[in-house]
């Protein structure tokens, strides 16, 4: 999948050329997870979200412990025997631990009551099942984009979420009281088909590079990347432990319906934004190492957050001027709640969107420690002002004080990352704005509406807004690129 030429003048020579070939698939799968959301929240319970996203937070949680990290390295070394070796030893690590995960299966039921949520139970099942296939999923991306095949890589992201997707919404169709499962098979679905798309036509090339291995050259990239597991993954760990900890808690403190409010802000709001994060972070990930080889690490790295920053900006505006409006029509009625939601966190959403792909720095610099320290940081953070906000009894509360300490450590992260590249201060907050000014149009178009107390308006609003933005964005394909 390619965008059209004149698109891809967003961004600059290979980098422009390869991220914007990610971002079709990224785009479309954007497109999708969000189109279908309508659909799942009036065949799906809140609290059948809830469940099913507490099970992809535990999975999140255990996902940096199943390779130990060493995928991380795939784009460092220099030959493809070494790389083959740090595929081939990510993979055994996953199985290892995966075996070992299902052998614990009998205390499912005792980590569900743990979380608050017996419902849970039943699934924990199928966690290890996920674990395997969310890595080998990942591994394959890796080494196809390792080799620039960056049009195969687009599609199995957007045919990720179509079978993601079309699982969930034919799940939902066909079964009475459908519960979690749709959403949680579908979340599988997805893995699988990404898999086969990317795996099946490589089998033979990649049976062949597998075959020269021996164990030697697992423990020489064991040993040669051994920071990876040191650094990498508790950084990585505590990071995924940031993106679920909000769950856990306000299943903890509050329910499954909680969560599924929650979730559903996150779906529209940080999902969307990850998906394009992640597109440009696998392009930036190949580029950056060259980059900081070549001294131009601060170019690319201003570049890709310019981008980043314009890609979040109406979305974040637009849901602070009429989240509430806008769940309601599009998601249907009941489901305002999570508009209210939306409106809390979509800073701290949009900041992690802008900043997912820039942590890729701390790999190509090999500053894993210091990764683990502001990971840290902002993971304490965030639990300490979940766990005060929730403490006050009320959800909403909860979710508010909790985004502030997002905000915090996402802009802590952002911040080290670069400086790590030695981008200034000016560069790094030019972005914010020149796009919030381009967003002023549309916003108000959203404020009149939202005065007009009729909420289908400000559906229209929001469109015709986006529009405008779109318009003073796509302007910019007549300057230069920064």
């Amino acid at each position: 999948m390619r965008l059209p030429r004149k698109i891809s003048t967003l961004l600059g020579n290979d980098l422009r050329r390869h991220t914007a070939t990610v971002l079709t698939g990224s785009g479309l799968a954007a497109v999708i997870a969000t189109g279908v959301q309508p659909i799942l929240t009036r065949l799906y319970s809140p609290s059948d979200f809830g469940v099913a996203d507490a099970f992809v937070s535990v999975v999140a949680v255990l996902l940096p412990f199943a390779s130990l990290k060493y995928e991380d390295a795939l784009m460092v070394p220099e030959t493809s025997r070494e790389a083959s070796a740090v595929v081939v030893l990510s993979l055994t690590i996953t199985l290892i631990l995966s075996s070992t995960l299902f052998l614990l299966s009998p205390f499912r039921e005792a980590a569900a009551a743990a979380l608050g949520s017996p419902a849970l139970s039943p699934w924990l099942l199928l966690v290890p099942l996920a674990l395997l296939l969310y890595r080998s999923s990942e591994l394959a991306e890796l080494w196809v984009s390792r080799s620039k095949e960056f049009a195969s890589v687009s599609s199995s992201t957007a045919v990720r979420a179509a079978s993601a997707g079309g699982v969930r919404i034919g799940w939902g169709l066909l079964s009475a009281g459908p519960g979690p499962g749709g959403l949680i098979w579908g979340f599988l679905a997805g893995f699988v088909a990404s898999v086969a798309m990317l795996v099946g036509p490589r089998v033979g090339k990649l049976t062949h590079a597998v075959a020269r291995l021996g164990v030697a050259d697992l423990l020489a990239a064991a040993r040669r990347f051994s920071d990876f597991p040191r650094f990498t993954m508790p950084a990585s760990f505590v990071s995924s432990a940031a993106q679920s900890i909000p769950f856990f808690l306000l299943l903890y403190y509050f329910d499954e319906a909680t969560v599924g409010y929650f979730g559903r802000s996150f779906a529209v709001i940080a999902v969307p934004l990850t998906l394009i994060g992640s597109a440009v972070s696998r392009t930036f990930f190949v580029h950056a190492a060259e980059a900081y080889r070549d001294g131009t690490l601060s170019d690319t790295a201003a570049r890709v957050h310019m981008r980043m920053v314009m890609f979040a900006m109406f979305p974040a505006l637009a849901t602070l001027a009429g989240g509430p409006a806008l769940f309601e029509v599009v998601f249907g009625e009941g489901w305002q709640t999570a508009g209210q939601y939306a409106r809390a966190t979509v800073v701290w959403f949009a900041l992690v969107g802008v900043s997912s792909p820039l942590t890729r720095i701390f790999d190509v610099t090999e500053r894993q420690k210091t990764e683990f320290v502001v990971s840290t940081l902002a993971c304490v953070a965030l639990a300490v002002a979940f766990v005060a906000g929730s403490r006050t009894g009320d959800p909403l509360t909860a979710i508010a004080v909790g985004s502030v300490g997002g905000v915090a450590g996402r802009l802590l992260q952002l911040a080290t990352t670069m400086r790590i590249a030695s981008v200034s201060a000016r560069t790094l907050s030019a972005p914010y704005i020149r796009y919030a000014v381009y967003a002023v149009p549309g916003v108000a178009l959203i404020v009149a509406a939202m005065l007009s107390d009729h909420p289908s308006l400000v559906v229209v609003a929001t469109l015709g807004g986006g529009f405008l933005y779109a318009l003073f964005c796509l302007n910019e394909l007549r300057r230069p690129a920064v």
